[in-house]
């Protein structure tokens, strides 16, 4: 687990959220998603080899040709060495929404990363804990990243009910 949640569950959702942003911002998006999934490589193996996940995942994903900046996005996204690429950038952003937050289902990022909406479980977060949740993330953002102008966060907390007549 990470923070709680599935690992697989969590790299899948980093990946998507990364390759979201880095095609809404004109980057490579297979390359985002790519460096997304596999920044937590290392704790499927960390119980074997001494390190940190961090470590052994900048270690198996060089010994398997991994492009510089899958390899650095790994390397960096808990801060210990220098993000040397945007999609670097992406990858911590995404892993920082998909970690911190209870009850977040999905995250886009949308207008050319002007935007990011957040979608929670709704029997999980109440409308008024939506706020809290839309002001926390702002905050993180303002302290945790470099961007030019504003980020705009929306939460959604939507819960539909359907019923059928024949």
């Amino acid at each position: 687990t990470s923070y709680g949640q599935n690992v697989f569950s969590h790299s899948i959702a980093v990946g998507k959220l990364a390759g979201t942003m880095a095609d809404e911002l004109g980057l490579d998006e297979k390359l985002a998603v790519r460096a997304g999934l596999l920044h937590d490589i290392g704790k499927a193996i960390d119980h074997d080899i001494e390190g940190s996940h961090v470590e052994i995942g900048v270690e198996l994903t060089r010994k398997y040709h991994e492009p510089d900046v899958v390899v650095n996005a790994i390397a960096a996204h808990h801060g210990d060495v220098p993000k040397l690429s945007f999609i670097a950038e992406l990858v911590v952003a995404a892993d920082t929404i998909s970690n911190s937050y209870q009850g977040v289902k999905q995250a886009y990022a949308i207008q050319a990363g002007r935007e990011v909406r957040v979608m929670v479980e709704p029997d999980e977060i109440s409308d008024d804990r939506t706020v809290i949740l839309a002001r926390d993330i702002r905050n993180q953002v303002e302290k945790e990243l470099d961007y030019p102008g504003n980020i705009k966060i929306t939460v959604i907390r939507e819960k539909r009910v359907v019923a059928i007549a024949k």
